[in-house]
């Protein structure tokens, strides 16, 4: 996992030299260098037709050994970054993330208090 700006820079990273992730793929240090910039083009792309489907939730990848995802948080200027195992719940992960660091988020459309939300 990773949380990038809405400018690309990366914030933070939960994925050490040695973790199991850069064993399993093969992430080399232009994929590290660009990713960021990448992922904001990629977000921008599918933002373009939000007005005819609605405010975007998440962009989506399927890989052959994953699923990669981009969650954006607007209200905090920020994208959450997941490599995730393809059979894992994209909807249920979003509602999660949405429900921590959205102000006001609600998956039943009821408006929460930002007291309501700790993270």
């Amino acid at each position: 996992m990773s949380i990038m700006d809405m400018r690309g820079n990366m914030l933070s990273s939960a994925s050490s030299k040695n973790s199991f992730f850069n064993k399993k793929y093969e992430i080399t240090k232009d994929i590290k260098n660009t990713a960021g910039s990448w992922a904001i083009v990629i977000f921008g792309m599918v933002q373009r037709i939000d007005r005819a489907f609605g405010q975007t939730e998440a962009v989506v990848s399927l890989h052959k050994k994953s699923k990669l995802m981009l969650v954006p948080i607007l209200s905090r200027d920020i994208l959450i970054c997941l490599v995730m195992h393809r059979s894992s719940n994209e909807d249920y992960i979003i509602n999660k993330i949405q429900t921590l660091l959205e102000p006001g988020f609600d998956t039943n459309n009821d408006k929460l208090d930002s007291n309501d939300i700790s993270i």
